[in-house]
């Protein structure tokens, strides 16, 4: 009985470990991505190159944060390597039909990876730190998808954007843009044009991000709060938070 007890805790232990290291892992390569890339003095070409292989590595990172659930496991493998396998063909062939199709199938991904990160933040339990870097995660992926699809509406329309700054045509310009909108800077070195490029960049959508980060935020503290005035009444002699599964734990 002891030995299957103390197994069972080593291996809740390691799984932890491991699943909140991925994330974190996750985390940074998005940041990378976001902050690091953009900063690069280096060609257009190794630009791609790089972008190519950190998106890899996120994407298969993603998939691994869902290995826990199988349906949600199932569509992220799914997303996943179509994306892959376009922005490597885009990358040794680039024409217009592999460079846009590579887009979209990155932009589901990212959708995909976020949807996987969402399910896993709004899982019952307390607020940790696993639970806080998940949200912080579904942020930059929810500015890197605008970034996709600004992307692709340039490339349905090449002069959907101008820029005071010479052409926008890079990722690392669009992942620019998409956190100036989200976080409502509005610099205005690159403005939307047309019709759709404009409801698109609405600088309302970082607010309305942050506000329902808040609201989230406030109601699982309430229901937090609940649950441990609930178990301190019927037993009150028992931490509660400790009978709360983690977040991040195969179920």
């Amino acid at each position: 009985m002891h030995t299957a007890v103390h197994r069972k805790a080593r291996t809740f232990i390691v799984e932890t470990w491991q699943s909140q290291a991925n994330l974190s892992l996750f985390l940074v390569l998005l940041a990378i991505t976001v902050f690091v890339l953009p900063a690069l003095p280096v060609k257009t070409e190794r630009i791609a190159l790089y972008g190519n292989v950190v998106y890899s590595l996120i994407l298969m990172s993603g998939v691994a944060i869902a290995s826990g659930r199988r349906r949600l496991l199932v569509a992220a493998i799914c997303a996943a390597l179509p994306a892959l396998a376009m922005r490597w063909a885009a990358w040794l062939r680039a024409n217009y039909a592999t460079l846009i199709w590579a887009e979209a199938f990155s932009l589901l991904a990212v959708v995909v990876i976020a949807w996987v990160l969402l399910a896993q933040v709004f899982r019952g339990g307390a607020i940790d730190m696993a639970r806080v870097q998940g949200a912080v995660a579904v942020y930059l992926l929810l500015g890197a998808a605008y970034a996709f699809a600004y992307q692709i509406d340039w490339f349905a329309n090449p002069a959907a954007f101008d820029s005071s700054e010479g052409p926008v045509k890079s990722f690392v310009d669009w992942i620019y843009f998409s956190f100036c909108t989200l976080s409502t800077l509005g610099y205005g070195d690159i403005v939307p044009t047309s019709r759709m490029s404009r409801r698109s960049g609405k600088p309302s959508l970082g607010r309305c991000t942050c506000l329902l980060s808040r609201a989230w935020w406030l109601c699982k503290s309430a229901e937090l709060r609940k649950q441990t005035a609930q178990a301190e009444t019927v037993e009150p002699t028992v931490n509660p938070v400790r009978q709360l599964h983690p977040l991040w734990c195969n179920t």
